[in-house]
């Protein structure tokens, strides 16, 4: 089970396309920013599926260019792909944050040091906040279909709880003085 295979069979039930240029469709849409996502999983999901029989593909060899495979969902990928999406509909895996790591050890700094790291990641939550607002009033995020517009909701809500979050870490982190 993977969401980058859903991601990819929900492209291609859009259209046929080529690795390169579902790579490009997920560059473009920024979904790195949402999911654990690049251009060499694009291509090993594609190569994945293709192997396991869920995808169709058709090699064109254009005169000068490169061959190329173009991909599309047979009838086996689209129940593969309801499954995942039954799938991920009724399982939440638990979902961690990188940063944690960092609270869970804050006991082991010098105050003013934990202080400093805090406001850093104050200051990065913020600006991850900031950038997630103007996206999501972006032509392309504000004018996009419902399921897009919802995601990069849910991804600013998660940030503006995490803002004041460590807002309320740096207050009891200050009135305890750095002890535990």
């Amino acid at each position: 089970m993977s969401v980058v295979d859903l991601v990819i069979l929900g492209f291609l039930l859009n259209e046929p396309r080529n690795a390169y240029a579902l790579a490009q469709l997920v560059e473009k849409r920024n979904l790195s920013r949402l999911l654990k996502i690049s251009r060499p999983v694009v291509y090993k999901s594609c190569r994945r599926l293709n192997e396991a029989k869920l995808l169709k593909s058709k090699t064109i060899r254009d005169s000068e260019a490169p061959e190329r495979v173009i991909y599309s969902v047979n009838s086996q990928g689209k129940k593969h792909f309801y499954k995942l999406m039954e799938y991920y509909s009724s399982r939440i895996s638990s979902f961690h944050f990188e940063s944690n790591s960092f609270i869970w050890n804050l006991y082991h700094c010098e105050y003013k040091e934990g202080l400093k790291m805090l406001k850093n990641l104050q200051m990065e939550l913020t600006s991850l906040l900031t950038g997630m607002k103007t996206h999501e009033k972006e032509d392309a995020v504000a004018n996009a279909n419902f399921c897009v517009r919802m995601v990069v909701k849910q991804y600013r809500m998660i940030l503006a709880t995490k803002v004041c979050w460590i807002n309320e870490v740096i207050e009891e982190y200050i009135k305890q003085g750095g002890t535990q």
